[in-house]
């Protein structure tokens, strides 16, 4: 094995987790994704939307499974992603039996990135501090916080892009459907440029300009501060903005893939 594979296999990757366990659960939501597929009505789980979530949850299973154990921090950031993807779908469109399969695999998830970071905080040296795995927690739940966003908008079928079409059509806005198009893809970049750590700087600022955009557009600047009030005030897009900067600020840490790519190139 290479001094390359090494670093990239081992340096973040705790040495005592099961990774089948994820895997064979998110395996479980997916069993459940294809009886769903062939079980429900059309009315309910588009065949679009099905194909989509069976997908999603095909590639976490697969990356739970095979990558995991070889490359854990982007095997783990992809499955996490993916698994989410397919689990959103499952949930905006209300098939419990595969929203409720999937929640084994997502805790089992959490627990394994909190085995990683106390078995690295516990070495001698360790790779990364224990201010480096909190700003990872939170870079992963920020970019995670876009997955509902744009899964509704690219993936879970017409019925649900509609409702998005129709908010952007009381903005005024004509050519609604691209409009909903465009947010969903800037909202899918977020999600890999934060959530996985790719080009985390730049992503960091797009993100906070997408954030500022889509909260003039969306009129919330003149609803108040407060985002529980009536349509929404700027409390929680200001608050996104502000965690994007940081980001675009100091970029990612090694649990990243700009961390990989750097140890690549040592």
């Amino acid at each position: 094995m290479s001094n390359l594979t090494i670093r990239l296999n081992n340096d973040l990757a705790p040495a005592n987790t099961h990774y089948l366990i994820v895997g064979g659960l998110t395996g479980l939501g997916l069993v459940m994704a294809c009886f769903a597929l062939f079980t429900t009505s059309r009315d309910v789980l588009p065949l679009g939307a099905g194909l989509f979530s069976i997908f999603f949850l095909a590639i976490s299973t697969v990356v739970w499974i095979v990558v995991v154990p070889r490359t854990f921090v982007p095997g783990f950031m992809i499955g996490l992603l993916t698994m989410l993807m397919g689990w959103r779908i499952a949930g905006l469109l209300d098939i419990e039996l595969v929203a409720w399969a999937l929640l084994p695999a997502f805790l089992s998830a959490i627990v394994v990135f909190f085995i990683a970071r106390n078995e690295d905080l516990k070495r001698t040296v360790p790779v990364m501090d224990a201010t480096q795995w909190g700003l990872t927690f939170l870079r992963l739940y920020v970019g995670c916080d876009l997955v509902p966003h744009f899964t509704e908008k690219l993936f879970a079928g017409s019925a649900a892009r509609l409702e998005d079409i129709s908010a952007f059509q009381s903005m005024n806005l004509s050519g609604a459907f691209w409009f909903v198009l465009v947010a969903g893809l800037c909202e899918l970049g977020i999600a890999i440029g934060i959530g996985l750590g790719f080009l985390t700087r730049l992503a960091g600022a797009c993100a906070a300009l997408y954030f500022l955009i889509a909260t003039y557009l969306g009129g919330h600047f003149s609803n108040g501060f407060i985002w529980a009030s009536e349509g929404g005030g700027w409390e929680y897009p200001a608050l996104m903005i502000a965690l994007f900067l940081v980001f675009a600020a100091i970029g990612a840490t090694r649990f990243s893939l700009d961390g990989m790519m750097k140890s690549v190139r040592r």
